[in-house]
């Protein structure tokens, strides 16, 4: 077992660099390019034993990390786009209430956990229902009734601390 596993590590180190400079390629970024290959190194140690062929490990690596960062662009884009959607409901809403706190309530909101934002922006911004966040989301309505619950608490929280509200 600690042979195939002085093996992996060989062949992993062997291979890293080049990994390494197609995941910057593909990702545009240093920083996202080491996210992705910290996914891929897990996903090459999960999966290795499907590898039937030694020499196909370069093709394979490289598919991976092509996978892993296409899925990591995509949850950039869908966060980047989650912020937009809740930074322009949150502006709205502030022009609505004459209150000139756009800029506190957008910061607060992008500061929230991604399950946070995801689940405010589908009800808030988008009008979903329960029962479709929890199709979008493959999440039990149960699930997502919660999910709302706890980032209203986060948000007010949030908001709470920006204004010295303390609650005795």
């Amino acid at each position: 077992m600690d042979g195939d596993r002085d093996a992996f590590d060989r062949l992993y180190r062997r291979w890293h660099v080049r990994l390494l400079r197609h995941a910057h390629r593909l990702t545009g970024h240093s920083e996202d390019a080491r996210d992705v290959m910290q996914e891929v190194a897990m996903a090459l140690v999960k999966n290795i034993h499907r590898l039937r062929d030694p020499d196909q490990f370069g093709p394979w690596a490289y598919t991976i990390v092509r996978n892993r960062s296409a899925s990591f662009i995509q949850r950039v884009v869908r966060d980047r786009d989650l912020k937009r959607a809740a930074a322009s409901e949150a502006q709205i809403e502030v022009e609505q209430t004459g209150e000139g706190r756009s800029d506190d309530l957008i910061s607060l909101i992008a500061t929230l956990p991604l399950a946070d934002r995801e689940v405010l922006s589908a009800y808030y911004v988008d009008g979903m229902s329960v029962a479709e966040i929890a199709a979008c989301l493959a999440l039990a309505p149960g699930t997502v009734k919660s999910r709302l619950h706890t980032a209203r608490t986060h948000l007010k929280a949030a908001y709470d601390t920006q204004e010295g509200v303390t609650h005795e």
